[in-house]
Order: C-alpha cells, then sequence, then structure tokens
C-alpha cells in the first residue's frame, strides 16, 4: 500500500489509487467511490470514516454528504455555490462551508 492509496472493503479488502479517486459521496451509512475511469465502488462505511484521512491527503470537503478530490476541481462558481470538476460534473456547495472552500479554490489557481 502506498501512500496515494486507501484501502476499502468491497465485498473483500482492496485498495485504491487516490490518483483516480474524482469524489466520495455519503448515502446514510454508505460511501460512494467516484473514479475517473473506473466504476464506482460502494463502501458500508460513513463519509465520517474517510474524511479524516483523505483532508490530508489533498480531498476537501464542500458538502455534509461530498468530499473531492482537489486536483479535479477546474472551476468554482461563486453565484451558483458550485464546483466544476474536469468532467464537467457540477457539485453544490453547501452554505456552511462556501468561505472554506473558496478559500481554499483561490489558493489553487
Amino acid at each position: 500500500m502506498h501512500n496515494d492509496d486507501l484501502q476499502i472493503n468491497y465485498r473483500s479488502n482492496i485498495f485504491i489509487s487516490l490518483k483516480e479517486l474524482v469524489f466520495l459521496e455519503g448515502d446514510g451509512n454508505y460511501t460512494n467511490f467516484i473514479f475517473r475511469n473506473q466504476p464506482k465502488y460502494i463502501s458500508a462505511r460513513t463519509l465520517k470514516y474517510f474524511a479524516d484521512d483523505l483532508t490530508q491527503k489533498g480531498f476537501i470537503r464542500i458538502h455534509r454528504s461530498i468530499l473531492v478530490n482537489k486536483k479535479f476541481i477546474a472551476t468554482t462558481n461563486i453565484i451558483e455555490s458550485s464546483v466544476i470538476l474536469i468532467d464537467g460534473t457540477k457539485l453544490t456547495i453547501s452554505r456552511r462551508r462556501l468561505k472554506e472552500v473558496f478559500q481554499c479554490s483561490s489558493n489553487m489557481f
């Protein structure tokens, strides 16, 4: 396991590359892992379980249920309170996290 890998339980223990992980979406007691060129994985762990580790590895929490890899953010839209990912996906930023996300994005560009 490398520093840019994450171990998740998906029918068995697997290691995923954080370089390909675009974002995570919490869905109750499950977390969906969305990748650039792979099918999504589902873990029977909450988003909070992964959040502390991944925020130290280049991810940012933009919503209670969404954790995004900063490398895949193309732009942030202040007017619509959203981020646009490099693949065109538009994700809403919660009001509570707006300031943190915009400060982070201004440091990125």
